[in-house]
């Protein structure tokens, strides 16, 4: 390796700090474009070399400190030292960006090739994985898995996409989902990302039904939230529509894989941001599907299970609220999830206090940028428990009631002159029936 880039950097690269670890990529980058200048003036391109060829400098196109460069990169992906993989896979976006003469199609079998488990190591097994998943990664960060012109023409004429290098990089990411459970939510997410960049009507004829074949004869309660990730956005993909299986009438069927979602605690699911994409997507309908899938899937599955699971239900209730109008946000607060939140607001010392103090501050963040939102909740809360407050040792109900402007603050004041007027006529009416029955036994 000649002396001209700092092999310091390397360690850089592995830095806990991003700050360092950006800094050394772009270094190194900046020295490699030096190497590589100074190498074109030398060298002479005498033939050129297929472009179906795995074999990553066949006719010396790239200077040495770049083909070393490139090889140490792929290995860093596999280290588990602080901010490697980061750092390392950054480098790689940096370059295959950088140097056009370097195909990505050896990378790629570079990638697959020094990535291999070669012990019976689960370690090892663990740490290639995630290597091969960000040098996928960087290969679509780059730019280098678009599809050409040419491509696009190859793929048509030929009825295949299967040579592509997009179509390749895939099928190694859908190994990975299937693999090992650790890996399938970041691999399944990679493979959305990419398919998303794929021309839309290349990938309905040939990418489409590949995917599907995945999940085919596949029941959807045996179904992974990873599958179904893949199949919802697979379908988006091509259909301008709802699909049938998370409409209303259907929704129960998703149960559970979106049970199984707990797989990310205590994080919210990818699959979840997926599932409210598509039922919001026609907006006439969207705030119904929203609220039917709340009812069936939280309220009637999560809520009522493992506090892993009600801890996902508080993160939902807060990610959820926000995509209502003022008139549905009530509507969360069904009745399993309040008593749910209620028990653990109120005492500091229950597993999900956090959490569930985490959901009461997300409604006054929905009330100070709804005011009529505050004023819908506001006036729910206080027609079930009047004392909420009190009892959850919580400002819930006070900040709610600061949130109001002046059209909120006119509907809570006309539903707290309702609740009068019906107590006094109930009063009334309690009254008529004793001074019935008084007279009944007078006589």
């Amino acid at each position: 390796m000649a002396a001209t880039v700092d092999l310091d950097l390397f360690w850089q690269l592995s830095s806990a700090d991003d700050k360092v670890r950006s800094n050394a990529a772009v270094v190194l980058t900046e020295a490699l474009q030096k190497v590589q200048a100074e190498h074109n003036v030398t060298h002479v391109n005498a033939k050129s070399a297929d472009s179906d060829s795995d074999e990553l400098n066949p006719d010396g196109d790239l200077c040495d400190d770049l083909v070393y460069t490139i090889k140490r990169l792929v290995r860093g992906l596999a280290s588990s030292r602080e901010g490697a993989r980061h750092g390392f896979s950054l480098a790689l976006t940096l370059a295959l960006r950088t140097f056009p003469v370097m195909r990505a199609k050896p990378v790629f079998a570079l990638i697959l090739e020094l990535l291999q488990v070669k012990a019976e190591s689960k370690q090892e097994e663990k740490e290639c994985g995630f290597g091969r998943l960000f040098g996928c990664m960087a290969l679509f960060q780059s730019g280098r898995l678009q599809f050409s012109k040419e491509e696009s023409a190859r793929a048509e004429s030929e009825g295949s996409c299967e040579q592509v290098l997009c179509w390749k990089v895939m099928e190694e990411l859908l190994r990975l989902m299937k693999s090992k459970s650790f890996m399938a939510e970041a691999a399944t997410h990679s493979l959305i990302l990419i398919m998303k960049a794929v021309p839309k009507e290349l990938f309905r004829k040939h990418f489409a039904p590949f995917l599907r074949s995945q999940w085919k004869g596949t029941a959807m309660s045996d179904m992974g939230p990873e599958m179904l990730d893949l199949m919802l956005n697979t379908d988006m993909r091509c259909v301008d529509t709802c699909p049938s299986y998370v409409q209303p009438r259907n929704i129960k069927q998703l149960v559970e894989p979106l049970k199984f979602s707990t797989s990310a605690h205590p994080r919210i699911h990818h699959v979840w941001e997926s599932l409210i994409f598509v039922l919001t997507r026609e907006e006439s309908k969207g705030e119904e599907q929203l609220v039917s899938m709340w009812k069936v899937i939280v309220e009637d599955a999560l809520v009522e299970s493992s506090h892993e699971r009600k801890y996902l239900a508080f993160l939902l209730f807060r990610r959820l609220l926000p995509c209502l109008s003022a008139a549905k946000m009530p509507e969360l607060l069904s009745p399993r999830f309040r008593r749910s939140l209620i028990n653990n607001l109120s005492n500091k010392k229950a597993l999900l206090n956090g959490v569930a103090r985490s959901a009461a501050e997300g409604m006054l963040e929905v009330a100070q940028a709804n005011p009529l939102g505050a004023a819908e909740l506001l006036c729910d809360i206080v027609r079930e428990n009047g004392n909420f407050d009190r009892v959850t040792r919580t400002r819930t109900v006070a900040g709610l009631f600061e949130a109001l402007d002046g059209a909120g603050a006119q509907k809570y004041l006309a539903f707290l002159l309702r609740r009068v007027a019906d107590a006094s006529a109930a009063a009334a009416a309690k009254e008529g029936e004793e001074g019935e029955e008084g007279e009944e036994g007078e006589e």
